[in-house]
């Protein structure tokens, strides 16, 4: 077992997954220790998140992956392969039993750290272990998970206090956040994992315990009553429990008011009506919603429209979502999203989850690409490697329109012109790949100034286009949008490593990026 120990982590030492050195180490680490990895979107200098979303609410935080945290890996292969598409992605790692990690994540902004140092002094400290100082400026503090697992809470250690276990994952330096960058407050280089100590283990198993005996009876929880700090939480579950059985409000009020008399101390009357009310409000939404998906996804498989009242009580995304899961269904391969980049001629990106658990990607350099049946299907056929059954011209007709309605428009920054969408690639490409300014110690594929200029690689940057802003540029398309912008081409000669010379395509950039 140790000689295999051995030859994972000689293995992992020898392994270039990211080109970005600080990514290459912490993956490097996870695989030696054997933490299950998954890539995150990355949060931009100018604010946004990676995925390109307008309205995105967790900006560099959700998963790049279909499954997220359910496709994490050690596997070498796997995690070359997401960084190779993704080399500035954010890593995340599962917590729990899988990966033998328990965090303690304290939340400055919701008054964690007051409520660590309260729990700290009526204990004892704590063992120095690794730790993370968070890109939101919060800590997070690694323990060696118990052999039988504990789940994870929120708020049940204090507020601004939640842990990590089964079921859960934390963010790894170097990786962005929309206020900063994480970094390694102790490195497991220098520190060594610890166990829980025993007292902070005890708090936790007997919440643990406390929920477990919530989820078989309620009667349980109201004999003894629970403390402050896990008041709102476990009259949230009870009450989403009683009126997902179907019980009236009145009555979910009464039974909560009569478990919260045994409380340590009991919260308010109206903060009992409050809780019931919130959670019957969240119950009929997502009642509501898996309606509304429900009629979608029939209108798309089956040719019928979706009435309008059904459409009136709902947002864009929730169409939009509930339309690619009928395209799902009807062509036999799970359809992701669809995206489209204001070029002239425009180009289309069709994101897949194949069958064997990993993304596909198919661009398509027209419209005619994307509605027309015979093309779709081959596409589709090549990316997934299975065969499509023929649809009907009627009921294909009506599909064509879904795909089309489904599609997303890639902002392209200041203006939706193709200089616009030339100049935000630009701007991001160079802030993630700094300028060399001394000409002895240029490395091919690195921008550098000379006279005032900057030169830019071509193939790099058409790579990064294609990885980063996914969407793939045909070559052509790629020389008239820079020419268009003001770039001029030409060659750049260096010696290669056996000694001989050859030349590479750069582009200098003369207008104001």
């Amino acid at each position: 077992m140790e000689d295999q120990q051995q030859s994972i982590v000689n293995s992992a030492e020898s392994q270039v997954f990211s080109s970005d050195q600080a990514i290459n180490a912490t993956l490097t680490l996870c695989l030696t220790r054997r933490w299950p990895v998954f890539p995150l979107h990355t949060a931009l200098p100018d604010g946004h998140c990676s995925c390109l979303r307008e309205s995105c609410q967790t900006i560099g935080k959700h998963p790049r992956t279909l499954h997220g945290k359910d496709d994490a890996s050690i596997d070498p292969e796997h995690i070359r392969k997401w960084w190779t598409r993704w080399p500035q992605a954010n890593i995340g790692v599962v917590t729990g039993r899988k990966s033998g990690l328990f965090v303690i994540d304290i939340d400055p902004r919701h008054g964690g750290v007051e409520s660590w140092k309260n729990l700290i002094n009526q204990q004892r400290p704590l063992p120095l272990t690794v730790s993370v100082t968070s890109g939101g400026g919060g800590t997070h503090l690694f323990f060696i998970c118990p052999s039988e697992g504990l789940p994870s809470s929120a708020g049940r250690l204090g507020k601004g206090i939640d842990t990590l276990g089964d079921g859960s994952s934390v963010i790894l330096p170097p990786s962005t956040h929309l206020l900063g960058v994480y970094i390694w407050d102790k490195h497991p280089a220098s520190y060594d994992l610890q166990l829980l100590p025993q007292w902070l283990l005890s708090l936790l198993q007997d919440s643990k315990k406390s929920t477990q005996a919530l989820t078989l009876d309620w009667r349980q929880a109201g004999l003894k009553g629970v403390s402050e700090g896990e008041r709102n939480d476990t009259m949230m579950r009870l009450a989403g429990r009683y009126i997902a059985l179907g019980m009236p409000q009145e009555e979910v009020v009464a039974l909560l008011q009569l478990v919260n008399k045994e409380n340590h101390p009991p919260l308010a009357q109206d903060e009992i009506e409050k809780i019931v009310v919130s959670v019957s409000v969240l119950h009929e939404k997502k009642q509501h919603d898996a309606q509304i998906d429900a009629a979608i996804i029939a209108s798309v498989v089956t040719g019928d429209p979706v009435s309008e009242t059904v459409l009136a009580h709902t947002t864009e995304e929730t169409v939009r979502t509930g339309k690619l899961k009928g395209l799902s269904l009807a062509f036999g391969i799970e359809i992701v999203r669809i995206t489209r980049y204001k070029l002239d001629p425009p180009s289309y990106t069709i994101w897949l989850n194949v069958a064997n658990g990993g993304d596909e990607k198919i661009h398509l350099g027209s419209v005619s690409n994307l509605i027309e049946q015979a093309q779709l299907r081959r596409h589709l056929a090549a990316a997934s490697a299975r065969l499509m059954k023929p649809i009907s011209s009627e009921r294909w007709w009506k599909i064509g329109q879904v795909l089309l309605d489904v599609v997303e428009t890639i902002p392209a920054g200041d203006d939706n012109t193709d200089t616009g969408i030339v100049r935000e690639w630009l701007q991001q490409y160079l802030t993630e790949h700094p300028v060399e300014r001394d000409l002895t110690k240029i490395v091919i594929g690195q921008p550098f100034v000379k006279d005032g200029r900057i030169a830019i690689f071509g193939p790099p940057l058409r790579h990064w286009i294609t990885v980063m802003q996914r969407e793939y540029i045909p070559p052509k398309t790629f020389g008239r949008l820079l020419r268009e912008f003001g770039a001029v081409p030409d060659q750049w000669g260096y010696v290669k490593n056996d000694g001989g010379h050859t030349t590479s395509s750069i582009w200098w950039i003369t207008a104001h990026v």
